[in-house]
């Protein structure tokens, strides 16, 4: 059946009313209110629009038939695809849109098998938001197999990383149509999308198909030829990777993780046991007590600076009672966060979490629902996660791989020459900085803390650290960090004419570029450190140099009514971004690569690879026992020699094969 909505005839269903109890009627009534509500509001947002409803596979297989490129979307009843369903699916054309309706709870439903269309699909162009996910719901809940042609919200994060919102209705209103409404799925629904009939809320699921057309066809008009080359040689076949690495996910020992909540609940115990005889009475989970106690009854601390409690605070504090509290809290949170929450999370006991890879504004990965980004380096915790019956885990990871890639930007010799000596980096810049024998200054050697320190140097200028942070860091004054910057800085001169050239590239631009030319947007370096309605008070706010002249003209314009955009703040972070967005941002760019092209190797294809994790500079695998180890040297090569191409420095990938990981 083919409804015409929208901006033609429409056949909406009538609000039926039945005499009843009085409760019954209140309870009724007020879905009834709500229905009528929701009514006047779909007819109000999608009236100007062409969208129809469709419950059979004649009318869909006739409208897919119209056009070569389709937006499409899903509907489920939960953003966790795991624990929600698949309600729905829309596609449209620049000017009409279609809502299938899969598991409505009233109104009707499409009738006949949806992954009929699949063979249409794959001979189509679909547009999507988001569309990992609505290939995810498709995939597993409709064993629909599609492959998203182009996703808008990536390709927003590409164009401008710096953009206010990622929201489809934000970008929508800002590039397509100013006058369109925003409007969310909260402020116009109060019950589960399946509770409507769809000839009521179709329309709320139709347009947003078209709108990821309208909206993708103008990306794909507006963006950057590299950006472009990105999107549909990186970003786009990642994406694709994603869907099967996310609905795969990794076994959790669940032995283990019970092992692992014993163990803390126990030392939970001992904890409280401890401080109910040195502190009685004292909560360790209550601020408000420990305040107390740090406060009030020891008075470790003076209150007139207020009654803080944070980690910080407490790592400071040379007392058992500070020392018990950390304990404590880490105990806690290793309990709530990782050792009892995962079991919860996990689905028939496989950890589904979603990578976002574009998580970070350098294009970096991160992960969520769980964060398996964020999982300590202890071997404990880690040993939650394990190889599924009869096969293997293969850890593969980039040695140095930031450090590598900052050598190979800045093009400086001397760590080059380190590099291809094939040494401990560390220790070779240790010797060379600090003038002793390369073997004192190894892990363990005579000198091995210069080996520490040199290390925490080089980090330091990756990250842009401050020099009393990194001064805090080695344990050395700032007078004594700064003169071994310098000497870093003497023995590498390609280092700082690199950080000054990408800063002066990033003040007269607004972006930091990767390896493969991913621009990371900037929103105030390149901007002056004042704007003002006033053009005289902004020109000498720009000029002057006295810190107190500017802070008292700022603040009598703001008692005036005169507004004042102050931007220093934001300068000096983005400042420290610059040289860490090239870095990091071509270390994201290396290891999605290293994914894409793995996924795409046969051999390790026939080997059984399924890559299930990327941490960091980490990617894990997993394959039958027979066939592990070959294919851990398999990944490793394929990780090292996409590195290697990218910066010209021959990397290194270490495989580990291991039963749970390490």
């Amino acid at each position: 059946m083919l409804i015409n909505v929208g901006n033609k005839e429409k056949v909406l269903p009538k609000l039926k009313t039945e005499k009843s109890s009085s409760k019954k009627q209140a309870r009724r009534r007020k879905v009834l209110d709500d229905s009528a509500t929701v009514r006047a509001r779909m007819e109000e947002l999608f009236g100007k629009y062409d969208w129809k409803v469709v419950t059979n596979k004649e009318d869909l297989v006739s409208f897919l038939n119209t056009a070569e490129e389709f937006g499409f979307d899903t509907e489920t009843t939960s953003l966790d695809i795991f624990k929600g369903e698949l309600v729905g699916l829309s596609f449209g054309t620049l000017d009409k849109c279609i809502y299938v309706p899969l598991k409505h709870k009233v109104g009707m439903n499409y009738r006949g098998d949806i992954k009929e269309i699949e063979s249409i699909l794959a001979e189509k162009k679909l547009f999507g938001f988001n569309s990992k996910f609505d290939m995810k719901a498709l995939k597993l809940h409709a064993n629909l197999n599609v492959k998203s042609e182009w996703c808008g919200y990536l390709a927003a994060r590409l164009m401008n990383s710096a953009e206010p919102s990622n929201n489809l209705k934000d970008l929508y209103v800002k590039y397509i149509d100013p006058f369109d409404e925003t409007y969310s799925f909260k402020n116009l629904f109060n019950k589960p999308f399946d509770e409507y009939d769809p000839l009521i809320v179709g329309g709320y699921a139709a347009v947003d198909a078209m709108k990821h057309l309208r909206l993708g066809k103008w990306q794909q008009a507006n963006m950057s030829e590299n950006d472009l080359k990105l999107m549909y040689k990186l970003e786009m076949p990642l994406t694709h990777d994603l869907v099967d690495i996310e609905l795969t996910g990794i076994k959790l020992d669940i032995d283990w993780c019970n092992k692992l909540i014993e163990e803390l609940n126990n030392e939970l115990e001992e904890i409280k046991a401890e401080l109910a005889v040195e502190y009685p009475g004292l909560n360790p989970g209550s601020p408000k007590q420990v305040a107390e106690w740090i406060y009030d009854k020891l008075k470790l601390l003076d209150p007139s600076n207020g009654r803080g409690t944070g980690e910080a605070l407490l790592a400071q504090l040379d007392h058992p009672l500070a020392e018990k509290i950390l304990r404590y809290r880490k105990a806690q949170k290793m309990l709530s966060t990782y050792a009892a929450k995962m079991p919860a999370d996990a689905d028939d006991g496989i950890i589904h979490t979603t990578f976002n890879q574009y998580g970070a504004d350098t294009g970096r990965f991160s992960s969520s629902d769980p964060n398996l980004q964020n999982i300590p380096r202890d071997p404990k915790f880690r040993k939650m996660f394990t190889a599924r019956e009869g096969h293997m885990l293969v850890s593969c990871d980039y040695t140095q791989q930031e450090v590598y890639i900052l050598a190979s930007l800045a093009n400086d010799a001397t760590m080059k020459e380190a590099y291809s000596r094939d040494a401990d980096f560390y220790a070779y810049m240790a010797s060379i900085v600090f003038e002793r024998p390369y073997e004192d200054c190894v892990k363990g050697g005579k000198h091995g803390h210069l080996r520490d320190q040199m290390k925490s140097i080089v980090l330091g200028i990756n990250y842009d650290m401050g020099l009393s942070s990194l001064a805090r860091g080695i344990g050395k004054s700032i007078s004594e960090t700064k003169e071994i910057y310098e000497r870093f800085f003497a023995m590498c001169p390609g280092i700082k004419p690199f950080r000054e050239e990408r800063l002066k590239i990033a003040k007269e631009h607004g972006y930091v570029e990767t390896i493969l030319g991913r621009k990371r947007r900037l929103s105030a370096l390149h901007l002056p450190d004042f704007e003002c309605e006033d053009k005289e008070i902004e020109k000498f706010l720009n000029t002057a140099t006295n810190e107190y002249v500017i802070e008292k003209l700022i603040e009598d314009a703001r008692a005036q009514g005169i507004q004042v955009i102050d931007r220093r703040a934001r300068k000096a972070y983005e400042t420290r971004q610059v040289v860490n967005s090239a870095v990091q941002g071509s270390a994201a760019d290396m290891t999605k690569l290293a994914i894409v092209v793995a996924n795409r190797d046969e051999k390790l294809k026939e080997l059984g690879c399924k890559i299930l994790m990327q941490i960091h500079d980490e990617i894990v695998a997993e394959f039958p026992e027979e066939n592990a180890e070959e294919g851990g040297k398999r990944l490793a090569e394929i990780m090292k020699d996409v590195g290697t191409d990218l910066i010209g420095i021959e990397m290194k990938v270490t495989p580990t094969v291991m039963k749970s990981w390490e």
